[in-house]
């Protein structure tokens, strides 16, 4: 039935059967039913606009052919079960259903092997129950797949997606055509379906051997398979075949057997595969250059012919190199890059200039490259190369950084000079800008006439000396107020005519003159230069209300003259000159220097200065070498003087000594006030063991390691050395001990009293665990274990004495009601509150008088229990803080006395709290670690000793990363540390809170030796790397929390300075940052749990242990 105007079919009625029709191009449906219980089955409607359209109709659709129409299937308002048919290419819809009804389309042909949903022009569905899943699927199958002739392709569409036959269900349409194709030989088609499946033949023909391709396509989808021939019995077919390859190899080997009784052998060695031959059986891996010798011997022996082949892989990439680096250049540039292969000859380059990666589809590198410069403003250049072989490997991206200009650069507007005066005379220089120097030495006399900060780019060595010998290098005038002149080295001086200047860290020598001079200047800070060899004097002033801070001045005829000035003189190193300051009518605050090895330290004449707590080279400074007073008034009553202090501790075999200049000869802690220069050199000696020699004043002290050869006690005699002083100390240096408290609120079972014990821990070994457990043991009793080293040392029954008081009164489930309730009220909003206590009471069946009592008494159930631990070292620091609200804040950062306090509130769990200490008296080695990571099998013997130990083992672990940073820089920073006293890190878990902290200061009790400097980074890495440590075992740091602040809420974080600190302070939390300038260590706090580490709520520490390790 074709070409009708409207349905080729049209069947109204019920109980109807249509079958075996062919209904083509009509306009509108092939078939179109309205009727109850039809059956429709085994038609072929093509190009219809409704391949078969069901009305308001019940029935069956199966194996039909509907293909090419604009709607496959059209149901309205219809319920039908359609299965097996061939539903595919129509244009609209395969299926479209719309109405109410039920339909079931599974295992339908789709025209895919894919979901049928995947394709938006397969099902439309409006308000029908609809299953199409599962659906048929094309499958092939070679048989045989190595042939000397002949193989048969069988296709089939009797299974679905789940794997299923549906053959016993039913089958497709038969006579569906399948294209069958091939790249090699014959192969009939097309084949047609009969009950869903068709074969094909292929033949290899005239073709003598190879691999045969063979496609498979049905309408939208296609497969392929292969088949392997020859005619030559038991050959071999590689895949892949043999060549260059820059990858691992997974090589197949194929034989062709269509018996499959044959076995193959094969070598990577070269060598004969029957001698010395692996039984081939899976893909071959190849990762490293190889020849493959194969070959297949049948059952009665006779063997085929035998190959070789050769694989090269070669995984080596190439690279690339530029004849020019990167640097600073004051001319056009020409590049010449160069690429080299350990196979290719010729590999090539790829290349970019703007400093994004280079990828093979940037600029092909073909001839030198021009990076031109520009006279005015200066050019920066990223070039990045890669080299890449004819493998396609790819070697790393390479990358030169030109920076193209002249040696002066002004960074706020780019412009390039040749001279430091012309930066400064462009009418583009604007007050506050920076003028940078490249490396170099320049002769220029330079004339500052605006507020500009001169220095040079970032690492570069700049030298300047003065044009004309009799001049200036630099003279900053009146218009050049707030100037700011830094890291440079000056052979010539500075002449400074104005005010609110920074004269930083310059290098001044040599110059016949003195090396700076103010004139009629104020509010000037001269602080950390370096003078040496002048011709007359390192720094000379007759201006007042400046700050001559930290510098060191040696080898001039005055370190400091003073005239007609009044100005703070403090902290500077002066030596060697013939005046260490000379004072001329003046009226100077002069103290904390170091006035040593001079001729004179201090002359004055006319004027009145005081020169209290200097250090003169001696204990007993003299008058007139030390102190000459020509005229006038010197006030020098009190002057500092050296100490030295031995620690008492034998901390693993290690102790530190200490020389002290913070100490007047009156005795005053001049601490407070100020301290000598940090970086003094102080010499130590001692009778007994060895001892690091030199070590380098931070702030008034300098501490360095006596390392003892054992942990015996013995009586050591130490003496430190400065300049004209030596002083010595004798003292008993024994192993520590760390005596434990242990108190509490509740009652001791064997006295009857609050509970109260101590313990005594002698720190012999290099890390000591001690744990303090408690466990239950019944209704408000607990047990107390203190765990030493894996045993348990001491074991104290209590109780809680509101129950003893009230068990009586009350039945049982009140009082599991008053732990529960413990447990919960501290996590409980005030808005969820009354909710609490109406489930409270509907739990554990509670009246209004047993509720009452719960809430009125039930705080009287919970024990404070305290762990005290005083032990050998120094006390924490304690700063007291104001913040820009004027908030004062009391920041008590950890020293020798820990005092934690938990709440027992008697939870019925085996493990209801634990407080764990690693206490570490040397350095945490990977041998220690190991040791104690060794014993885990040891202490899994019960719920209390396994929680100690897992909680003492996290808090070990902190401790042996941090060392493990310690050792990692040592060598770069040219520093030595040692642990000299005791270092503790804790774990606590109660039914409240999850804390790790450290017990011990941030430095982790370690003396450092080496240059102020290096000591300086190497303490804020060690210190600063605490807290990340912490975040990772924790997932919480004070730190960590700030910088997320910071990150996302910048305002809520605030910056400033209290004490000589840098402190940073979040506003949200109250974390805070401490930062010692001078020293470097970074200390955080929290102060709302008063912690030093991570914290947490109500998880288990323990689950944690595994990703420590990972670290």
């Amino acid at each position: 039935m074709t070409n009708n105007g409207n349905n080729g079919i049209n069947a109204n009625g019920a109980n109807t059967t249509i079958t075996w029709n062919n209904v083509t191009s009509n306009s509108g449906s092939g078939i179109y039913v309205n009727g109850a219980d039809i059956t429709v089955s085994d038609n072929t409607a093509t190009n219809n606009q409704h391949g078969i359209y069901l009305n308001n109709s019940t029935g069956t659709i199966q194996s039909n052919d509907l293909a090419d129409n604009q709607y496959g299937i059209y149901l309205s308002s219809s319920s039908a079960n359609i299965n097996f048919n061939r539903i595919a290419g129509n244009n609209v819809y395969g299926l479209y259903c719309t109405g109410n009804g039920i339909v079931n389309a599974t295992n339908n042909w789709w025209g895919s092997n894919n979901d049928p949903s995947t394709n938006s022009s397969n099902i439309y569905n409006n308000g029908e129950t609809l299953n199409y899943n599962p659906w048929l699927v094309l499958n092939i199958n070679t048989n045989p797949v190595t042939t000397t002739n002949n193989s048969t392709i069988a296709v089939d569409l009797t299974h679905n997606n789940a794997g299923s036959d549906t053959s016993p269900q039913g089958n497709v349409p038969d006579n569906i055509p399948i294209s069958f194709f091939t790249s090699l030989g014959t192969i009939t088609n097309p084949g047609y379906t009969r009950n869903g499946k068709t074969n094909a033949t292929f033949s290899r023909e005239n073709v003598s051997s190879g691999a045969a391709n063979i496609t498979v396509a049905l309408d939208n989808q296609s497969l392929q398979t292969n088949v392997f021939f020859d005619e030559t019995p038991l050959a071999i077919h590689v895949n892949p075949i043999g060549g260059l390859y820059n990858r691992t190899q997974n090589v197949t080997l194929i034989t062709i057997d269509p018996n499959g009784t044959s076995i193959t052998y094969y070598a990577t060695d070269g060598s004969d595969p029957l001698v010395n031959g692996i039984i081939y059986s899976n893909p071959i891996t190849l990762n490293t250059t190889t020849i493959l010798r194969y070959v297949a011997v049948d059952s009665e022996g006779n063997c085929g012919p035998q190959y070789t082949t050769t694989y090269i892989i070669d995984t080596t990439p190439p690279n690339a190199t530029a004849d020019i680096k990167g640097g600073v250049y004051n001319s056009t540039q020409t590049v010449t890059l160069t690429a080299t292969d350990n196979i290719d000859p010729h590999p090539v380059i790829y290349y970019t200039t703007d400093g994004s990666d280079p990828t093979t589809s940037s600029t092909l590198y073909t001839s030198p490259i021009t990076l031109q410069m520009n006279l005015t403003t200066r050019t920066i250049i990223d070039l990045k190369f890669i080299a890449v072989d004819q493998l396609g490997n790819m070697g790393l991206i390479q990358t030169e950084t030109y920076i193209l200009t002249l040696s002066i650069v002004n960074i706020n507007n780019n412009k390039t000079y040749s001279l430091i005066q012309d930066a400064i005379n462009d009418n583009s220089t604007l007050n506050g800008d920076v003028i940078q120097i490249y490396s170099g030495t320049y002769s220029e006399t330079v004339i500052v006439t605006k507020k500009l900060t001169i220095m040079p780019v970032s690492n570069n060595d700049v030298t300047i000396q003065a044009a004309d010998p009799n001049h200036n290098v630099f003279t900053i005038t009146n218009s050049g107020n707030g100037s700011i002149i830094q890291y440079l080295t000056l052979n010539g001086n500075i002449n400074l005519q104005a005010n609110d200047c920074t004269i930083y860290m310059n290098t001044i020598t040599g110059n016949g003159t003195s090396g700076i001079i103010t004139s009629n200047s104020v509010n000037n800070a001269i602080i950390y230069n370096d003078i040496t060899c002048n011709g007359f004097n390192g720094i000379q002033t007759n201006s007042s209300s400046n700050t001559i801070y930290g510098n060191t001045i040696h080898d001039c005829v005055s370190g400091i003259y003073s005239e007609n000035s009044n100005n703070k003189i403090s902290s500077n190193d002066l030596t060697n000159n013939l005046y260490g300051i000379w004072t001329y009518n003046s009226t100077d605050n002069i103290q904390f220097n170091r006035i040593a090895q001079n001729t004179y330290g201090l002359r004055n004449d006319i004027g009145t200065v005081n020169a209290t707590n200097n250090w003169w080279g001696t204990n007993n400074p003299t008058n007139p070498n030390d102190i000459w007073i020509v005229s006038g008034n010197v006030n020098y009553t009190q002057w500092l003087v050296l100490s030295v202090n031995a620690s008492s501790t034998n901390s693993g075999g290690n102790s530190s000594v200490t020389a002290d200049l913070t100490h007047n000869n009156q005795g005053e802690d001049t601490t407070p006030q100020g301290h000598v220069p940090n970086g003094i050199p102080v010499n130590f000696t001692t009778n007994y063991g060895t001892i690091v020699t030199t070590s380098y004043t931070v702030k008034g002290k300098a501490t360095t390691i006596l390392n003892l050869g054992s942990t015996q006690n013995a009586t050591v005699t130490t003496a430190a050395s400065l300049d004209n002083q030596n002083v010595s100390t004798t003292g008993f240096i024994s192993t520590g001990t760390a005596i434990l408290t242990i108190t509490s609120t509740a009652i001791d079972n064997s006295t009857g009293q609050p509970l109260n014990i101590t313990h005594d821990m002698p720190l012999n070994n290099s890390v000591t665990w001690l744990s303090a457990v408690w466990i239950n043991t019944g209704m408000f009793t607990d047990e107390l274990q203190v765990i030493v080293d894996g045993i348990v040392v001491q074991d104290k029954y209590f109780y809680n004495a509101a129950y003893t008081t009230w068990q009586y009164s009350y039945s049982t489930s009140v009082f599991n009601a008053i732990i529960y309730a413990n447990q919960h009220l501290p996590f409980i909003s005030s808005a969820e509150l009354t909710n609490f206590w109406n489930n409270l009471t509907t739990t554990y069946n509670l009246t209004s008088s047993e509720l009452e009592f719960i809430q009125n008494h039930g705080q009287e159930f919970i024990d404070n229990l305290t762990v005290n631990i005083v032990y050998p070292g120094v006390a924490g620091l304690n700063l007291t803080v104001t913040d820009p609200h004027s908030n004062v804040i009391n920041l008590n950062f950890p020293g020798n006395v820990i005092q934690r306090t938990s709440q027992v509130i008697y939870t019925g769990s085996l493990g209801e709290g634990v407080k764990s200490f690693a206490i570490a008296t040397t350095k945490v080695t990977e041998d220690v670690m190991q040791y104690w990571w060794n014993q885990y099998s040891s202490y899994q013997t019960g719920d209390a000793m396994n929680v100690a130990y897992n909680t003492f083992l996290t808090a070990l672990m902190i401790e042996y990363i941090h060392d493990r940073i310690a050792d990692n820089i040592t060598t770069p920073l040219n520093v030595t540390w040692s642990r000299t006293s005791p270092a503790i890190v804790s774990i606590s878990e109660d039914p409240y809170q999850i804390y790790e902290t450290l017990e011990s200061d941030h430095s982790m009790r370690m003396t450092v030796i080496g240059t102020t400097e290096n000591m300086r980074v190497f303490n804020f890495i060690t210190s600063n790397s605490i807290s990340f440590i912490e975040y990772e075992v924790m997932n919480s740091s004070a730190t960590m929390e700030l910088l997320y602040i910071y990150n996302n809420y910048n305002t809520y974080v605030e910056i400033f300075e209290e004490n000589g600190f840098i402190i940073i302070k979040s506003l949200m939390n109250d974390n805070f940052l401490v930062i010692d300038p001078e020293t470097s260590i970074v200390r955080d706090i929290d102060t709302v749990n008063n912690l030093y580490g991570g914290y947490m709520n109500g998880v288990d520490v323990q689950r944690n242990l595994g990703k420590n390790i990972s670290l």
